[in-house]
């Protein structure tokens, strides 16, 4: 018969093994008493409920005595997948798909079928092997694992992969790279490992492909020292000189610095900046505001647009605002919240960006409010949740402007980013 209970510790080895990938300490056999420690102060910041280092201990079986037998209580358990950025242990194991309990007794109603017939019995026990002889369909199928995930630019990662056990050859990896093309590289199966090399600061999405339909995923951070900075026209990046913010007062690239830089400030160019780091904000309850100004490029259709992108553990979300006249061209993209200015009435994302205003963007428990010059313009809400924040991203179309940048933990009101910028900025 099968044991309920030993189905949900195959579970908790999966979630246990994710937090090994997330972290990338090695393997927990070889984890000290300062990793733990490290682990249940991060699980308390980034959820905000603490599990004790001899818990952790034991869910990662370094307690002997428990390492068999331990079972944490649902409390825990959903505390170790919301720091993986699920919403809860349920929603983990709904998206790793081993609902296979509940899928199987729907089946059995919907199909009606006699487990008193002898041939159904059989059919169902070897059903039953199947799905529980290895809950974990990667180790069984194929192997996809990223190593040295995290660091500064230039930066190279590693992933080894073994795909030999899958059908077919169009097989390929996304480096979510776009100015480093190729955006897809296809993998040979007689080969086990591919590297990239990754030149810019952003929390990257890498994808394992089959036909062009993801298999797998993984995440990249190539983190920034403060706020990064660069250029680009189409799909050309400009990277600029280190000391371009120095001694000024907020973010701005001016068109006289980019023409040094070889950029064409006549044609429609892009200015950015980014700021990639571990916030220790959740996605769901944060608060970020600053002060903006868009200047006119000299050659244009006369549409300009401001975007704010949130990078986080479960994906990105972001607003696009336009000048008047342009809202067809205006985006909100939050979880599952979704609007787009051709076919929303996004009226109110079209403001006067040519005078210094102020842009908020609050979100509580996954309802998000939006405000202009501290007016509210318009509120939402979704119900995927963006997981930890680890990117803020800012883009212009021209040379846009940036100032008192504040980053709030909503749920406590901790101030974690308050840039101002009145004393110099050095890179």
């Amino acid at each position: 018969m099968i044991n309920p209970l030993n189905i949900e510790k195959k579970y908790l080895r999966l979630c246990i093994k994710e937090i090994e990938d997330k972290l990338s300490w090695g393997k927990k056999e070889g984890w000290t008493n300062h990793n733990f420690k490290t682990l249940s102060e991060d699980i308390s910041r980034i959820t905000g409920i603490s599990i004790s280092i001899s818990s952790i201990r034991r869910i990662f079986g370094q307690d002997k005595s428990y390492k068999d037998n331990f079972n944490p209580q649902l409390e825990t358990r959903n505390s170790l997948v919301r720091y993986l950025g699920y919403e809860s242990w349920t929603d983990f194991k709904k998206k790793k798909g081993r609902n296979f309990v509940t899928n199987l007794s729907t089946l059995l109603v919907k199909n009606k079928l006699l487990l008193a017939i002898t041939g159904g019995l059989a059919l169902i026990t070897i059903i039953l092997m199947l799905i529980f002889s290895d809950l974990s369909i990667i180790n069984r199928s194929y192997y996809f694992s990223g190593h040295n995930l995290d660091g500064y630019a230039p930066h190279t990662v590693a992933f080894q992969y073994d795909i030999t056990k899958l059908r077919g050859d169009d097989f390929s990896i996304s480096f979510d790279e776009f100015f480093h093309p190729p955006l897809n590289i296809n993998l040979p199966k007689e080969e086990h490992i591919v590297t990239h090399t990754y030149y810019n600061s952003y929390y990257y999405y890498v994808y394992l492909k089959r036909k062009n339909k993801v298999i797998a995923t993984d995440k990249v951070m190539v983190r920034s020292k403060g706020w990064d900075y660069g250029a680009f026209i189409g799909d050309t990046y400009f990277k600029l000189p280190e000391n371009l913010l120095a001694n000024k007062d907020r973010l701005v690239l001016l068109p006289s610095e980019l023409v040094k830089c070889d950029v064409d400030t006549t044609s429609d160019y892009s200015t950015e900046f980014k700021n990639i780091d571990d916030f220790g904000v959740d996605g769901d309850n944060m608060e970020f505001s600053s002060r903006l100004r868009l200047n006119k490029l000299l050659r244009t259709r006369g549409c300009y647009h401001f975007t704010l992108r949130f990078l986080g553990t479960n994906g990105f979300s972001s607003v696009t605002l336009n000048n008047i006249g342009c809202s067809s061209l205006s985006r909100i993209l939050w979880g599952d919240y979704k609007r787009n200015g051709q076919f929303d009435d996004l009226s109110f994302l079209a403001q006067n960006l040519f005078e210094w205003s102020t842009f908020t963007v609050r979100v509580k428990d996954k309802k998000g409010e939006l405000f202009f010059n501290g007016q509210s313009i318009h509120k939402f809400t979704y119900t995927k949740s963006l997981g930890e924040i680890k990117g803020i991203h800012v883009y212009f179309l021209g040379s846009g402007e940036i100032d008192d940048i504040k980053f709030i933990r909503s749920n406590n009101g901790q101030i974690v980013i308050n840039d101002n910028f009145n004393a110099a900025i050095s890179k």
